[in-house]
């Protein structure tokens, strides 16, 4: 499946918009989050083993930067935040 990130990018930055740069899987549609659940897999599957949030949030987003070339730098930083906010 080819991923439209145009439509990616603006999923996350609606969505996250709304809530403090936190994305709340449970509040978008079911279509959104089919859209962009391969991102929130990374969100939830992404190692936290540093010693402070941020050395983790710096860690989670260079993978992502060298992951998904595609992601706009709004998106990464609110998947950031959101992993941030879900794991500490």
């Amino acid at each position: 499946m080819e991923i439209d990130w145009d439509e990616v990018n603006k999923i996350i930055e609606e969505r996250s918009s709304k809530n403090s740069y936190i994305i709340k899987p449970n509040e978008m549609s079911s279509e959104d989050l089919r859209k962009i659940s391969f991102l929130i897999k990374e969100v939830n599957r992404f190692p936290d083993n540093q010693k402070t949030v941020g050395e983790s949030g710096a860690l989670f987003m260079k993978h992502l930067c060298e992951k998904y070339s595609k992601l706009s730098p709004k998106s990464i930083d609110r998947l950031v935040h959101t992993f941030c906010f879900m794991n500490r």
